[in-house]
C-alpha cells in the first residue's frame, strides 16, 4: 500500500492531487497502529518521510522558488498531521497499556498484587475448565521479617523481597499465578494433582531459604480445591479464591505459631 500510495503521489500531474495522495497514509497508519504494532509503524513513518523528501525536491525542479517555498511549506503540515497522528495514538495506548500494568503488578517485586491476581484466576480457570488437576494455593509469609528491616534497614528488607519473589517464580510452573499480596506475604496459585502440591509447596519454601545473606525461611499454609468447584456455573471465581486464600491463609499462621520454617497443608473444607 505504500507503494503505491507513493508511485500515485510521485507521477501525478497535479501537485494538489498529488498532496490529496499523502493524505491517505494516514489512513494506513491508523490501520497500522491498531492492528499491526510500532515496529510497522516506525517503518510506515520512515516511508513517509522518504516519500514527502522526493516529493519535495520532484516539485521544487518544476515550479519557481517562491512557489516552492510555498508548496515545500504546505506539503510539511500536511505531513505532520499524517505523521503525527499516529504516533499521537500510539503514545496514548502505551500510556494506558503502562497504566494497566501499574494497577495490576507490584512495583517492587513486578509480581501481580491483589487485584493482578483476582484478574488473572479467570483466565487461568476459563482456559483449564476441563483439568483433572486441582486448583492449590500457597500462602507464603517471611518468618521474622521485621528482624530484618530492623537490623539490616528497609533497603535490604526490599532486596530480600525481590530474591524471595524471583525465587518462588523460579520454583513454580511458568503456569501458576505469583502475587505479593502484603508486606511479606506472597501467594501461588497453580494447578497441581495432590500428589504433587506437597512436592511444589517443599520445593518453593526450600527456594526461599537457600543460602543468602541475610538468610530468611517462610512459614507457608497451603489448601486445595478442585477446579470444577471454581468454574462451576454461577460460581464467583474471585469469592471462591478469596475463600480459599483465607483457609490457607490460617494455615499458614499455625505454622508461624508452631515455630515458622514449615509447611501446612489443609483440605478446603477444613478450618
Amino acid at each position: 500500500a505504500d507503494i503505491a500510495i507513493t508511485a500515485m503521489v510521485l507521477l501525478d500531474a497535479s501537485w494538489l492531487l498529488a498532496l490529496f495522495g499523502l493524505s491517505f497514509f494516514s489512513m494506513l497508519s491508523v490501520y497500522l497502529t491498531f492492528f499491526d504494532g510500532p515496529k510497522a509503524l516506525a517503518g510506515h513513518v520512515l516511508w513517509i518521510l522518504a516519500t514527502t523528501t522526493v516529493f519535495v525536491w520532484h516539485i521544487g525542479g518544476h515550479q519557481s522558488q517562491a512557489h516552492t517555498l510555498e508548496m515545500t511549506a504546505k506539503t510539511l503540515v500536511s505531513v505532520a498531521l499524517v505523521v503525527a497522528t499516529p504516533l499521537g495514538i500510539q503514545c496514548a495506548i502505551w500510556a494506558l497499556r503502562n497504566d494497566a500494568n501499574a494497577s495490576v503488578s507490584d512495583p517492587l517485586t513486578g509480581l501481580l498484587n491483589r487485584r493482578g491476581l483476582q484478574l488473572h484466576i479467570r483466565d487461568l480457570l476459563r482456559d483449564n475448565a476441563a483439568a483433572e488437576a486441582g486448583l492449590t494455593v500457597m500462602v507464603i509469609d517471611l518468618d521474622r521479617f521485621k528482624d530484618i528491616n530492623d537490623t539490616f534497614g528497609h533497603t535490604t528488607g526490599d532486596d530480600v523481597l525481590i530474591r524471595t519473589a524471583r525465587r518462588i517464580k523460579a520454583a513454580v510452573r511458568g503456569s501458576a499465578l505469583v502475587a505479593r499480596v502484603g508486606g511479606e506475604e506472597f501467594v501461588v496459585v497453580d494447578l497441581a494433582e495432590p500428589s504433587e502440591a506437597g512436592r511444589d509447596t517443599d520445593r518453593v519454601r526450600s527456594s526461599i531459604a537457600a543460602p543468602a545473606e541475610p538468610p530468611v525461611t517462610a512459614s507457608v499454609g497451603v489448601t486445595s480445591v478442585a477446579v470444577g468447584e471454581l468454574a462451576s456455573p454461577g460460581a464467583d471465581a474471585v469469592t471462591l479464591l478469596d475463600r480459599i486464600i483465607e483457609q490457607a491463609d490460617r494455615a499458614m499462621f499455625d505454622v508461624k505459631r508452631n515455630g515458622g520454617n514449615a509447611t501446612l497443608h489443609i483440605g478446603s473444607g477444613d478450618g
